[in-house]
């Protein structure tokens, strides 16, 4: 311990002592939280400078004119308007070949050509024939990788606003113009404009009530789910306060389900060997038919009464095959929805069983008319007896093929069933043990569950509200126009239009609003990557030290310090980390400072943002001078390549979720994920005991680096001292 205090007390008196070293080290100090700052700095609000990005529209409309309406109108030229106040980006207005050509040097990120049908389509409203108006939106996606993203966000999201703003104008420029159109158009022509314009009104009226119907009927089942987790939570405290009564049950259930498999092996056993007793049966039931029509000769009354017991014996197969038919049916009713291929195998079985029913019946009935047959001199005999031998002859061949199918699927599956309920059985003790801990969890989340839902019925009443508060508002329209057409003064509708186009142009553009709630809302893109980029400075600053210092105490230090006794590694290895650890600390500290005070960064709690870049910083400087001091350059180079690692695969920019399958393996092994973790629960506010949980696994990866740097690099060490001395004789290496 003294030996390690004498080499970090020498490093701290050397680089007092000299100028050069100090300077070098207040760099060391500051540049990694450069690093981290011009990168938060110039992510802080990218889409809030999208008015920055230049793109071009150029209206190409040539306005509507027929001999129906003897005036000209040009709706491009409204929704050009429009757009020159919209502030969300430079619009630079401009012919449609520099828009389209401009787009495709550079000179603009995006373009949008108002089409020449654009007016005509417009009015298509009004007309049984209705064509959607067609606005051509151009993108260069040539400028960058990331430019082209961000112009990709901001640009779709201006253009889900300007979508809003095309519709509500529009609608109102098509019920204003209803003044103008009124003058030309005579009595016929009105009504069936206004027909076309009340059956727009209509299919929005009916797809607004069918949204509320559809949003009352998720209350409804809210309403059910209410109840049903209330009687949910009664049965639970039920279960709770009946433990015992419960495992004598399970119990119970456990001897049941070991019978059940016990009984599924010895029917299986059984109909095994009675599918091959019946096959033999059949084979004898043919020789049975030969020899009794080999007596015919002597007595025709010994050949009736030899078929008349053959017939009772195929009935006594027919009934047995037809009591398996029911317990196969009554076992595959029973059988869990799960088990498919049982069920399949158990159907097609059955149906092979109805086949061999029907074959028997028939020898069956071929053998009872044996007395009717014989009674007739004359009848031909030998024809008789080759329809009864085909007949037994085909129901031992579907017996065979019923055995068949038996024995390829269903054999094996009724024994896999039967092992699957054994291990039913045996887990069913192991059920009890959980039930108690189940109930509490569950007793909880049905707690939270009821809150939510009641908070959801309560969002869901106010949709619903809103929704048919517009329903009924173009009721009222729609019977004012009635009204208005009934009573042919045209007048009053143009002063009924006057008034509702606002009202209308709203309900074509968005019938219904989102009301939205931030969870752990956080005011700025900048305070979003804070936690990436500083575990990033942090562990760069980790790998500039190890590139600018020595990991490694001079031998001449040693030297010295043996005066006082013997120098082991592990005195030099903790002596030489205590000088990486302080400036670690003071670089993390830098780092987390700037971003709260300099950059000004959302944090609800700063002291806890401090303690988590500290831990960071003493967890990352650790592996990094472990790597550096074991494997010399190589484990340079290991830390660099964790840093690209993480950089690509800990999900700082984008969701893990949408990197390649690789990295989803990758990302709970890597350091930067708990130090982002713990720091967003710093920045956005915490949840329970996630942030001392990210702490404790970031201190984790401190075990293999000192198992790494005391013990598995003590073999290496003559090893590392070979390689520097073969690259000290390059000369420039």
């Amino acid at each position: 311990m003294k030996n390690i205090l004498r080499i970090f007390r020498g490093d701290i008196r050397r680089v007092r002592a000299n100028v050069i070293a100090l300077i070098i080290i207040l760099g060391l100090a500051i540049i990694p939280s450069m690093y981290a700052w011009f990168n938060i700095a110039a992510s802080w609000d990218p889409y809030g400078n999208t008015g920055n990005l230049k793109v071009a529209v150029a209206n190409a409309d040539q306005g509507y004119e027929s001999d129906l309406f003897p005036m000209e109108l040009n709706m491009g030229e409204k929704v050009e308007s429009s757009l020159r106040g919209n502030q969300d980006l430079n619009w630079i207005f401009t012919t449609e070949e520099d828009a389209i050509e401009g787009t495709r040097s550079g000179k603009y990120y995006a373009a949008i050509v108002i089409t020449e049908d654009f007016s005509k389509n417009m009015l298509s409203l009004f007309s049984e024939d209705k064509t959607d108006p067609v606005i051509r939106y151009y993108c260069n996606e040539k400028e960058n990788a990331i430019s082209v993203k961000v112009t990709d966000k901001a640009a779709g999201t201006v253009q889900a606003r300007i979508d809003t703003a095309f519709v509500e104008t529009l609608s109102e420029i098509m019920i204003s113009t209803y003044d103008g159109l009124s003058g030309y158009l005579d009595e016929n022509q009105t009504e069936n404009y206004l027909t076309g314009i009340k059956d727009r009104l209509r299919v929005i009226n009916n797809n607004l009530n069918a949204s509320a119907e559809t949003i009352e009927s998720f209350m409804d089942m809210t309403d059910t789910l209410q109840d049903l987790i209330a009687t949910t939570s009664d049965m639970l405290e039920q279960t709770g306060s009946g433990t015992q009564t419960d495992q004598k049950k399970i119990s119970d259930s456990a001897d049941q389900v070991q019978d059940l498999s016990d009984s599924i092996d010895t029917v299986n056993q059984q109909i095994d060997q009675s599918l091959k007793n019946s096959v033999n049966a059949y084979s004898g039931v043919e020789d049975k038919i030969d020899q009794s029509f080999q007596t015919l000769s002597d007595d025709r009354a010994d050949l009736s009464d030899n078929l008349e017991g053959l017939s009772a014996d195929v009935q006594t197969l027919i009934d047995r095959y037809t009591e398996w038919k029911t317990d196969l049916t009554n076992l595959q009713e029973s059988l869990p929805e799960g088990e498919i291929i049982i069920r399949q195998s158990l159907h097609q079985t059955i149906m092979k069983l109805d086949r061999v029913i029907e074959k028997q019946t028939g020898l069956k009935n071929k053998l009872d008319n044996a007395d009717a047959l014989l009674a007739d001199i004359d009848a031909d005999i030998s024809e008789y007896q080759t329809d009864l031998e085909s007949a037994a002859a085909e129901c031992k061949t579907s017996l065979q093929t019923l055995q068949t199918e038996y024995d390829k699927n269903l054999k094996d599956g009724l024994a896999a069933l039967s092992g699957t309920l054994s291990d039913a059985g045996a887990d069913a003790d192991k059920i009890h043990s959980l039930l108690n801990q189940t109930v509490k969890d569950s007793d909880q989340m049905l707690t939270r569950s009821s809150q939510t839902l009641t908070d959801m019925q309560t969002l869901l009443a106010e949709s619903v509200d809103q929704l048919r508060g517009a329903s009924d508002d173009l009721d009222q329209l729609m019977a004012k126009m009635d009204a208005a057409a009934n009573s042919g003064d045209l007048g009053e509708l143009e002063e009924l239009f006057a008034q509702n186009s606002s009202l209308l142009a709203s309900l074509w553009a968005s019938p219904v609003k989102v009301d939205t709630h931030p969870v752990y809302e956080i005011k700025n893109n900048g305070s979003a990557m804070a936690p990436f980029y500083s575990a990033l400075s942090i562990w760069v600053g980790g790998i500039i030290m190890v590139a600018m210092m020595k990991v490694m105490v001079s031998d001449e230090r040693i030297k010295a310090l043996q005066q006082f006794g013997k120098v082991r590694q592990t005195e030099l290895y903790f002596g030489r980390l205590l000088i990486f650890l302080l400036l670690g600390l003071v670089q993390s500290t830098i780092i987390c400072l700037g971003d709260l005070l300099f950059l000004g960064i959302q944090c609800h709690h700063p002291m806890l943002f401090l303690l988590s870049g500290w831990v960071s910083s003493i967890v990352y400087v650790t592996i990094i001078y472990t790597l550096t001091i074991s494997f010399g350059d190589i484990g340079k180079a290991a830390a660099v390549i964790l840093l690209v690692m993480q950089v690509a695969g800990s999900g700082g920019s984008f969701p893990i979720e949408l990197a390649p399958a690789v990295f989803h393996k990758l990302y709970p092994l890597l350091p930067f994920v708990h130090t982002m973790d713990a720091m967003r629960e710093c920045i956005a506010g915490m949840y329970q005991n996630v942030y001392w949980l990210e702490l404790k696994n970031l201190l984790l990866y401190l075990i293999p680096a000192l198992i790494l740097g005391l013990i598995l690099r003590r073999p290496i060490i003559r090893l590392n001292r070979f390689f520097e001395e073969k690259l000290e004789e390059v000369k420039f290496m």
